[in-house]
């Protein structure tokens, strides 16, 4: 019967409804909702050809990023940036901090 409720959404929400997950998905990821969040992680992607830089026991270590994921050291490549850092440390790194790419956290102190 016209006029009468179908329970249905009218055809404009319908419509809405899938560019919004288009648009989501296009971010890459439907759970992040923080648009500045979102962004601050676009602002520290690493692009590929950056040289990283980073002396270590008086010698000068030097990591290319050919891509997501995807880093050289020495020839050899590598997954992320924290397993280099352990490679050259020999032990547990946060890469990006130990590259200078990101800032430690810095520990709460309980009053």
């Amino acid at each position: 019967m016209a006029g009468e409720p179908t329970g249905l959404p009218d055809s404009g929400t319908c419509l809405r409804w899938p560019e919004t997950f288009a648009a989501q998905e296009a971010r890459g990821s439907r759970r992040n909702r923080n648009p500045a969040k979102q962004l601050r992680s676009d602002s520290q992607r690493l692009l590929p050809g950056t040289i990283l830089t980073r002396i270590y026991d008086d010698v000068e270590h030097r990591v290319l990023v050919r891509g997501s994921n995807d880093f050289e050291y020495q020839g050899q490549r590598f997954k992320s940036l924290s397993a280099i850092a352990g490679h050259i440390t020999g032990s547990h790194w946060s890469g990006p901090v130990f590259f200078g790419h990101k800032s430690p956290a810095s520990k709460k102190v309980m009053a």
